[in-house]
């Protein structure tokens, strides 16, 4: 990374950090209208998505346009508009910004592309009561900040902030920073048509997350670990948003059991169901999460299966589930022991603990239910 790409991303994530400290000046309407060549574009609770690429809500094909140029969207009772690190910028009222509330007599610049900001009737639309929640966390990280410091910290914050796009490409929400993660959210509004699959479009979203952070050169071995859950929500719309519920608690449990199973992306069941195409995945486990007494099936992403047709690791890894399920701990093991499963992080984390189990070392209830507890630590 040039020093002039470094000075710009950490510009970008200041800028990141004090957004909340501005936003409650300015109240937004019900809803915004973008006046664009004497057409009027009608901005809700969905996003405005705003680029060159025909997946955007507002496609235009000009070359002063980046792919994903620029999103504007609903966040709590503030309308924002946000550059998704565009090559000419957005401009508010002939000031260049990188993230800043949108009113109406406001005028924006996409590149060269004029708009004028009008106020817009009540929508009469509501956030929905059940989404799907993101959690995401890069591994390592705090070890990682204490051998090089604040220029770590800072740099990784600007490269969320470019995960923060990929959401943004997908129709989701970024949420919030937590530490150094990121909780976001899909299908809180209405969809853009009935071909949008919110699941499906969370999950690409966390797939090019985990590409990304594995692909930065400046610190080799980072890994991004991603939860996801698909249920109800309680929405807290307020200056901000912010989500509550079992199913952002579980979304965030299942980010952290990706560290048990030697995964990177774990979603639960009803996330799993979701999904419309649901190629590469796998099941892994039952379990029961802190805090919650019903047990849930989860499921990976496998890369190996996307890229091979060799499938065998997989198969020798359900039996084995199958007989561990019915505590026949013994044959499990022998499935275990196959040379396929050799390298598969999930089927050597399983091989370990029924080991421990038959060695008394891990004990196991009278009544075995095959569901394995996750206390996060």
């Amino acid at each position: 990374m040039s020093e002039a790409h470094a000075s710009d991303y950490l510009s970008k994530t200041h800028e990141i950090h004090s957004f909340n400290a501005y936003l409650a000046e300015v109240q937004g309407s019900n809803s915004l209208v973008l006046r664009y060549r004497q057409k009027e574009i009608s901005i809700a609770l969905a996003p405005l998505l705003v680029g060159r690429d025909p997946s955007c809500t507002l496609s235009l094909a000009l070359p002063t346009i980046s792919r994903y140029h620029a999103v504007i969207y609903r966040f709590g009772r503030n309308y924002i508009v946000r550059d998704l690190h565009s090559t000419n910028g957005v401009f508010l009222n002939q000031v260049q910004v990188y993230q800043a509330p949108i009113r109406p007599g406001d005028h924006l610049r996409f590149g060269d592309q004029e708009f004028e900001v009008l106020a817009g009737p009540s929508s009469g639309q509501t956030y929905a009561s059940e989404c799907a929640v993101l959690f995401m966390d890069v591994a390592n990280s705090t070890a990682l900040t204490e051998q090089y410091g604040e220029a770590f910290s800072q740099y990784l914050h600007a490269e969320i902030s470019r995960l923060e796009d990929r959401i943004f490409w997908n129709l989701g929400c970024p949420v919030k920073h937590l530490g150094d993660g990121l909780m976001s959210v899909f299908g809180l509004w209405p969809p853009p048509s009935d071909r949008y699959y919110l699941a499906d479009k969370a999950l690409e979203s966390a797939y090019l997350a985990v590409q990304h952070i594995r692909n930065l050169n400046r610190f080799p071995g980072l890994r991004l670990r991603v939860g996801m859950a698909y249920g109800e929500v309680s929405v807290i719309e307020q200056e901000s948003l912010d989500f509550f519920g079992d199913t952002v608690n579980l979304a965030a449990r299942l980010e952290f059991s990706n560290k048990l199973y030697g995964t990177e992306i774990m979603m639960s069941e009803s996330f799993y169901r979701m999904l419309n195409n649901r190629e590469g995945l796998r099941e892994i486990d039952t379990v029961r999460v802190q805090g919650k007494q019903l047990p849930v099936n989860i499921y990976t992403l496998d890369e190996n299966v996307l890229q091979s047709n060799n499938h065998a690791y997989i198969d020798l890894y359900h039996m084995a589930l199958n007989f561990y399920r019915q505590g026949l701990f013994k044959e499990a093991l022998e499935c275990l022991k196959q040379p396929p499963v050799d390298g598969d992080a999930p089927s050597q984390q399983l091989k370990v603990r029924i080991m421990k189990i038959l060695a008394g070392q891990i004990e196991t209830p009278t009544t075995w239910d095959g569901v394995w507890n996750i206390d996060k630590e």
